[in-house]
């Protein structure tokens, strides 16, 4: 996921949003669906790294090793530190 991150920061965002928008009728959508294709970029980097630093805490250990499964691990825990 990281590397489709990588690759499509390397293309500037006005010219990926003007091609998207060219790709479709005129309208709100388009543009709308621009702005999200090419914005969710810098979230997803700070979810990661967000991510990657609440895997480390104690709390997530001890969830590991009292049993609780990955999903619960990813519900109960990571999902409520990165929101």
């Amino acid at each position: 996921v990281m590397r489709v991150v990588d690759a499509l920061s390397s293309i500037p965002h006005l010219l990926l949003g003007i091609f998207i928008v060219a790709m479709f009728r005129p309208g709100v959508w388009p543009v709308i669906v621009s702005v999200a294709l090419t914005h969710w970029i810098s979230t997803a980097r700070i979810v990661r790294s967000e991510v990657l630093s609440l895997r480390s805490r104690p709390f997530i250990d001890a969830a590991v090793s009292g049993g609780a499964s990955r999903t619960r691990v990813i519900v109960r825990h990571l999902l409520p530190g990165v929101l």
